[in-house]
């Protein structure tokens, strides 16, 4: 293999090392956890509106989470 070759494949392999996940802010949490627990609460209590929308809560919820660490300052 050729030193250009070589270059190039450490230097895309220190770019998939380098991307890492970040925490989420502290507001995205509180809202991803404010989500989470409605969910679970109507979940077990009926309220008419918004006992329906429980699960679509919880899975909003982690999905926040999951792109708040996926992206940087969300």
């Amino acid at each position: 293999m050729s030193k250009k070759a070589i270059r190039i494949l450490k230097e895309s392999t220190k770019m998939r090392h380098s991307s890492r996940f970040s925490a989420p802010k502290n507001i995205t949490w509180w809202i991803a956890l404010i989500l989470a627990v409605l969910g679970i609460i109507f979940h077990f209590v009926s309220v008419n509106p918004l006992s329906q929308f429980s699960f679509w809560m919880i899975v909003a919820s982690a999905a926040l989470l999951l792109i708040a660490t996926t992206f940087r300052d969300l």
